[in-house]
């Protein structure tokens, strides 16, 4: 979600100078959904293993009785019933969805990112309107 909205905020206030700005956000954005997507595939594989990772208590219950960065590392180590698989496309759970869903936004930002600061450069070396891009008129 977050970036779709940074990706709507670049849309109404693009930065002419710093055009690297809202692709680092972006990619900043995704990987932060990217870590924790991998987080979800290891603890729904665990599953599959032996020992299985425990889940904790509910998230009402830890921000109720924790502070926030305890509550954070609780669940990112797991809580509820973490590792049923509820869905599944094919042989895809949802949080490899969502990981691949975060890799190619980050591939398209980067792209995006290189495009920008390609067409500055090269705007900023030839501005459009400058006197000396004219060429001779030819004489009648």
């Amino acid at each position: 979600m977050a970036c779709g909205v940074l990706s709507l905020i670049a849309l109404w206030i693009p930065l002419k100078r710093l055009v690297w700005l809202w692709p680092s956000l972006i990619v900043l954005a995704a990987l932060s959904g990217a870590g924790v997507s991998i987080r979800h595939i290891q603890i729904q594989d665990s599953l599959a293993t032996t020992q299985a990772l425990s889940c904790g208590a509910g998230l009402e219950f830890l921000a109720q009785t924790q502070s926030m960065p305890d509550v954070i590392s609780s669940v990112l180590s797991g809580h509820g019933d973490c590792t049923v698989i509820d869905w599944q496309l094919g042989f895809l759970t949802l949080p490899m969805v969502a990981l691949a869903s975060f890799v190619s936004i980050i591939l398209w930002a980067t792209l995006i990112g290189f495009c920008q600061n390609k067409y500055n450069s090269t705007l900023m070396q030839h501005p459009i309107g400058n006197d000396n891009d004219v060429s001779p008129q030819p004489r009648l």
